[in-house]
């Protein structure tokens, strides 16, 4: 029977791809809650490091803006992200002086 459970991915744990070397990323909120769904005994398995969280920033523009995550579950098979919506979190991007 399948079930869902949710993971919290604290933001020290994102993977922040591409950021262009003249700009500085702030996450603005501390953690991401992703809802998986599998098997009660799978779900049981996984820990917020079976969780990938990735922001990718190759077009980013300095200003205060949502980016959507991607994310990716390793080490646990037979289980998979809910998207009920898109995960987005609020970033903050500044120019480097």
């Amino acid at each position: 029977e399948m079930t869902t459970t949710t993971v919290t991915v604290l933001a020290e744990n994102f993977i922040l791809q591409n950021v262009p070397e003249d700009l500085d990323v702030v996450i603005r909120k501390e953690q991401l809650v992703v809802k998986i769904q599998g098997r009660e005994n799978k779900l049981k398995e996984i820990a917020p490091e079976n969780i990938i969280v990735s922001i990718d920033f190759a077009n980013a523009v300095p200003g205060a803006e949502y980016y959507t995550c991607t994310i990716e579950i390793v080490g646990v098979s037979d289980v998979g992200v809910v998207y009920d919506e898109a995960y987005r979190i609020l970033v903050l991007i500044t120019e480097k002086n």
